[in-house]
């Protein structure tokens, strides 16, 4: 028997196997797609200091993301050799009424584009909207880090993400230097962090 005798005589079963073939490799191919598309509009936070290393350095907060978010809440942790406090330091309480020009001078909260950045505060500025919460969690002499989350949402508000950073300390000459623990932003996603942050938002409307 010759091939193509095998060929014609098998050609209704090599269409089906080609054809099979040929599905699959568009069913992969449009995952690949789908993938990339999903990662592209996936939201990214990074967190970082600028301007100075000391307590006046500035929190700065970038989408790098492709589509923009919406900032919904600041929490900060003061951690200490023996405890950690967190507080919810959204609005900037250092900033008089006076000195705003805009109501949204005086909150963090807003909408931020894609490629902006976002001036949370100083160290000092975020300490000090701790105030009168806790008195031990205002000793800024003691502290041994500070943790900084940010929740927002994004694709159109239909999920809430978060980015979280913990910048340790240390003392020279005594000046505290903040220092980021890893160059990269731990993003916050999925439905356990979702549920928190829906928690977290709950009862901050709730006060």
């Amino acid at each position: 028997m010759t091939v193509w005798n095998w060929i014609q005589q098998n050609a209704d079963g090599a269409n089906v196997l080609l054809n099979g073939l040929m599905v699959l490799v568009w069913v992969i191919y449009l995952q690949l797609l789908l993938v990339s598309f999903a990662r592209q509009r996936r939201s990214v936070l990074h967190l970082d200091l600028g301007v100075a290393t000391d307590e006046n350095a500035r929190c700065i907060l970038t989408n790098m993301g492709s589509e923009p978010i919406y900032i919904a809440a600041i929490v900060v942790e003061l951690c200490y050799s023996s405890a950690t406090h967190s507080f919810i330091v959204t609005d900037r309480k250092e900033m008089p009424v006076e000195e705003a020009n805009r109501p949204l001078e005086r909150t963090t909260k807003g909408p931020l584009g894609s490629g902006e950045a976002l001036d949370i505060g100083s160290f000092n500025d975020l300490a000090d909207r701790t105030r009168g919460s806790d008195a031990e969690a205002n000793i800024l002499d003691d502290l041994v880090s500070v943790a900084v989350t940010a929740i927002a949402a994004s694709n159109q508000a239909q999920k809430l993400v978060g980015a979280y950073k913990r910048f340790n300390i240390s003392r020279s000459e005594q000046i505290r230097r903040f220092r980021a623990d890893s160059v990269t932003t731990r993003q916050l996603r999925g439905p356990l962090n979702r549920r928190r942050f829906e928690a977290l938002l709950t009862e901050l409307d709730t006060q």
